[in-house]
């Protein structure tokens, strides 16, 4: 969508990013910078300017972090996920191209676990969303709960904990819910605790996309991740719950 993005090793929005008063940028970020991603994050919300993060040693993408909504009309979506949302960004906003989007999307998080330290408890998707609730949107999505699956250090309870916690932060907002493939063959994963994600999602969304009817063809041999050619249906299943929840 040819939308800046910002290094959180340089954590500063820089000139030109503010367009009519709104940041559209992006923040493409490296692992081993998490406080840096959530000190951009709070100079997009707040305007100022952030001091250095605590470390600036890139190792890899993590993800992205959008600054700012997409899109000058229509109700306000906010979209948590991990890689699967992240290699559907681009589908996704055109999905949604009638709506205010904003996307935060990092890869290997989970609700409580963290994929790329191999460990639960960090919470890093529940800060993200702390920042974000300021913000009130009409409709949250929460794209999360595979890495938690994926993590032996990872339990039901923890992942659960978290996804109530997150939201809890938005009480006025529609909660689309993207369930967990169950039928993921990556090795490690937990079948029952997918299950078990699963579960406590369609008891508090209010609506919940079911990515079973993606035919197994459409996900790559991990039986996670949707490749290219597939995100458009992935993309068209959340924003089918994203109609649903306006018009709800």
């Amino acid at each position: 969508m040819g939308i800046p993005r910002l290094d959180t090793s340089r954590p500063r929005i820089p000139a030109g990013l503010l367009v009519d008063g709104r940041d559209t940028g992006k923040v493409t970020a490296a692992r081993g910078t998490l406080i840096g991603v959530l000190a951009v994050l709070a100079v997009a919300c707040s305007g100022g300017e952030a001091p250095p993060p605590a470390t600036t040693t890139p190792a890899g993408e993590l993800g992205i972090v959008e600054t700012g909504f997409t899109g000058d009309n229509g109700p306000t979506v906010v979209v948590l996920g991990d890689s699967i949302a992240y290699r559907a960004i681009e589908a996704l906003h055109e999905a949604l191209d009638g709506d205010r989007v904003r996307i935060a999307a990092l890869i290997g998080q989970g609700y409580a676990g963290d994929q790329t330290t191999a460990s639960s408890g960090t919470h890093l998707m529940v800060d993200i969303a702390t920042v974000f609730a300021p913000l009130n949107p009409d409709v949250v999505v929460f794209a999360l709960g595979t890495n938690d699956a994926i993590i032996p250090e990872s339990t039901i309870d923890e992942a659960t904990a978290a996804m109530r916690s997150m939201d809890a932060l938005f009480p006025s907002a529609c909660l689309v819910g993207v369930g967990v493939n169950e039928a993921a063959t990556l090795p490690g994963f937990d079948t029952a605790e997918a299950r078990g994600i699963n579960l406590a999602l369609t008891e508090i969304a209010d609506q919940f996309v079911d990515i079973s009817p993606l035919a197994a063809s459409s996900f790559e041999p991990d039986g996670i991740h949707p490749p290219p050619e597939a995100v458009d249906n992935y993309a068209a299943l959340v924003a089918d719950a994203v109609d649903r929840c306006v018009a709800s």
